[in-house]
This record gives structure tokens, sequence and C-alpha cells, in this order.
């Protein structure tokens, strides 16, 4: 196929990219030439030659280049721009065509949105042109997009005039946005209000946003203000925030605020933490953001805290987030810094997790355990999380396993897990166990929940074995 059939067959609803396809065949010139005023005409008489791309940061042969620093409204068909079959460089240019329109010509840039098709490429356009005319415009703007249709366009086109009126007028822009958007649309214009207020004075910002506090519009604005002010100066923003009234607002406000610092600075984060009477409720959210960039330095600072309960649930946090980068490390700290029943709780969270990911690697890690207790736990930590999540592959891995205590906690937990959808091949696993106590209690559970649920399959199993009727019957009255 073509070059020119190709983009035929992706673009024949432009009449006008159309028109310039058959010109390039040399079918339609005269037409072409006819239909188009001259500066249209220069557009078109250049378009088969090559454009440079958006890398180069030059202008190519259809007027408009990827990082050209401005257009003028109506010097290029909008066909040609949206003929460009560089997605990147289209969305550019359109945003720079729309740009310009903002500036000149609002209300004629405004018409031709209806000719865009793509929604990605409407928003392009449309955001960047009300992004320009709300700055000198904004009640001329917020109309405009009131004649969208509602959806995601409409939000980001209020979103993208908000933030401009908010440049000059954070508090009318957000008052505006309150007061006449609802949905996703008063929530992203009152993100971008909040954001731009809060680039100037983030105690104004939060203080118009505890005025809303019992109103949407106020949890969306303190969240965005809070998370600035976290980059600014995080002990004021904190302090602001926890002496505020409790509830839903205070709660959102430090959630907020926190989130950013423990991100950028967990242990000033964390010694903040310490000093409040609600570190309960905190002390967790600083320690799983702690965790995912230093989660040895998370732990250790959790085993400070003086709430045996607390130490525990942050504790698990932590270590259930280090699993997931450095399973082998986060074991090897619970062995070494966690007393027997809080180490044999931590253990079993990482293995459960390792194993859901790797658990050939969390089984080795396990059969280099000494015997005992950690290891008898361990096992049964990793083989419940493997016969969840892939029994199949676990029955394979267990047939190639000497006889031996770690294989018949296999053996049990893959008859537990094929009890429900397989309950003959779970009493066979079970009749694979080589420990008897394990063997006979695995036998009976899995045989009393299916006579439970199928009797007469149950039964029709057992008279084929004779030799279990006195294992897996009730003996009768004596």
């Amino acid at each position: 196929m073509s070059v020119v059939t190709q983009m035929l067959f992706s673009l024949n609803r432009h009449k006008l990219t159309v028109s310039a396809l058959l010109a390039l065949a040399g079918g339609a010139t005269l037409f072409w030439r006819e239909a188009e005023p001259a500066a249209t005409r220069a557009s078109a008489d250049g378009i088969n030659q090559p454009r440079k791309s958006a890398a180069t940061g030059a202008a190519g042969a259809t007027g408009i280049g990827a990082s050209s620093a401005s257009v003028s409204a109506g010097s290029e068909p909008l066909a040609n721009v949206l003929a460009d079959f560089d997605v990147r460089t289209r969305r550019q240019r359109l945003a720079e065509m729309g740009a310009e329109y903002g500036r000149s010509q609002p209300e004629a840039g405004w018409a031709l949105l209806s000719q865009i098709t793509g929604l990605a490429d409407r928003e392009a356009f449309a955001t960047a042109l009300l992004g320009e005319w709300a700055r000198s415009q904004p009640q001329q703007a917020l109309s405009a997009c009131a004649g969208l249709r509602a959806g995601e366009l409409r939000a980001m086109a209020y979103a993208a005039a908000i933030a401009s009126w908010a440049e000059s007028q954070p508090e009318a822009a957000a008052d505006w946005s309150a007061r006449h958007l609802t949905g996703s649309a008063r929530r992203a214009a009152i993100t971008e209000a909040a954001q731009s207020w809060a680039r100037e004075n983030p105690q104004d910002a939060a203080a118009w946003a505890l005025k809303k506090a019992a109103q949407p519009a106020g949890l969306i604005a303190i969240q965005e203000v809070m998370t600035f002010w976290a980059n600014t100066d995080p002990q004021a923003g904190a302090a602001w925030a926890a002496g505020q009234p409790a509830g839903a607002f205070r709660d959102a406000a430090i959630e907020s605020v926190l989130r950013e610092w423990a991100d950028q600075f967990p242990a000033q984060a964390a010694d903040w933490v310490k000093a409040q009477p609600d570190q309960d409720g905190l002390a967790p959210q600083v320690a799983g953001l702690w965790a995912q960039s230093d989660p040895k330095a998370a732990a250790e600072w959790g085993r400070g805290l003086e709430s045996a309960e607390l130490r525990r649930t942050v504790t698990d946090l932590i270590t259930s987030t280090w699993a997931a980068a450095d399973p082998a490390a986060a074991l090897a700290w619970t062995q070494s810094a966690l007393a027997t029943d809080e180490r044999l709780k931590a253990q079993e969270g990482v293995l459960q997790n390792w194993a859901a990911d790797d658990p050939e690697a969390a089984l080795t890690w396990v059969q280099e355990r000494p015997e005992g207790k950690d290891r008898t736990a361990a096992a049964e930590a990793a083989f419940t999380s493997w016969s969840t999540t892939s029994p199949e592959a676990l029955a394979s891995w267990l047939n190639d396993q000497k006889v031996g205590p770690l294989k018949d906690i296999g053996l049990n937990k893959l008859a537990e897990s094929w009890a429900t959808d397989q309950p003959a091949n779970a009493l066979q696993a079970a009749l694979s166990i080589r420990d008897a106590v394990r063997a006979r209690t695995t036998l009976a559970q899995v045989y009393e929940d299916w006579q439970s649920r199928d009797p007469q399959s149950a039964a029709s199993w057992l008279a084929a074995r004779p030799g279990l009727k006195a294992v897996l019957t009730p003996a009768g009255p004596q």
C-alpha cells in the first residue's frame, strides 16, 4: 500500500486533508488552488516536503514546527495539523495553535473545535486556547466551557480556564468553581485554583479551604494546598493542619502534608509524628512511605515507638513493603531485630508475599533454615501462598522433593487448596503425607468438607477404599 493510500484510509473524514493528499498524487491540484486562499496554498504546496522531527526543534514545511515559539492564528489550515501522523508533534502543534487563537481570536478558535474529532487532540487544542483566553476574559472562557458535553473534555476545559484565572484572582476563581461546578469538573477546577493559590500564599489558600470544610470543595482544596505547603515549609504546614478541629478536614490536611513530607524527608516527618497525641493513626502512614525508600531505617524507627500494639502494626507494614523489594533482606532483619512471637508473625507476612512472586526462591530460603519452630512456621506461610496462587506448580515441585517434614507441610497446604474444587485430588495429596498425625488430620478435614457438600460422591470415593473407612467414618455410639 502506498503512503498516499495509507493516509487516505486514515484521514478521509477531513475534506481539506483529502484534497491535500490528492494534490500529492497529482489529481486535484486545480481544485485545491481554487478552494483555498493564497496563505493556504503556500502551506499546501509544501505539504510533501520533509518535515523535521520534534527533536530537531525546527519548523517543517507545513508552517508550524514542533517547538516553534508561536503560531499566527489562521496562518495554517487546521487540516494540515491534523494530518501530522506523529501523535506527539500533532498535539504539540494543536496546543500551539490553540494558544495563539486564545491570545488573539478566541471565539474564532473555539469555532474550530468541532472540526477536531479525537478526544486527546481536542483536549490539546481546547485547553491551550482556554488557558490563554481566560487570562484576559475569564467569564467568556468559562461560558464557552459550559457549551461542551459533560465528560472529560469539559472537566479539563474548566480546569484550564480556572488555572489561568487563578494566577491573578485565586479567590475569585476558587469561589466561582465551588459555586457553579459539580462532579469531576468541580474537582479539576478547584484543584487548579488551589495549586495556583498555594504557590503564592498557602496560608490564605488553606484558610479558604477551612471555610469550605463541610463541602467537597474544601476537602479538595486542602489536599492540594497541603501538598504544596509540604514541599516548601512542611513543619509550618503540619502545625497548621494539626491545629484544626478533629474531623475529616483535619485528617485530610495532615494526610496530605505527611504524604509529601515523608516522601522527601521521612526522618523529619517521623519525628514530628512521635510528638503528636494521635500518633497511632499517623505513624503507619509515615512508616509505609519511609519503607519504600529506606525500609531498614523505617523499621528501626518503628522499634522505638512506645506502644507495643503500634510497634507491631508499623513493623508488619514495613516488612510487607520491604518484602516487595528485597524479601531476603527483610527476613534477615526480622531474625536479628525481633523477639520470637513478633519474628514469626513478620516472617509469615514476608514469606507469603515472596512465595506469591517467586515461590521456589522463598522455599529455598526456608530449606536453608535449621529445624525448629521458625522453619515450620516459615514453610507453612510459603506453602499457603503458593498453594493459593498456583497449586498445580506446587504439586509438580513437591513431586521432586524428598520425603520429610517440609514436603508433608506442602502436601497438607496443597490438599487444603484443592479441597473445594478437586476433593479427590486433595485426598490423594493427603494420602501422600508421611507423618501419620498430619495425614489423618488432613484426610478427615478434606473428606468431611466433601461429604457436607456432595455426600454421594464422597461415599462413592470411600467405598472404593475400604481400608480408609476406619479413619474417615465416625465410630457409632458405644
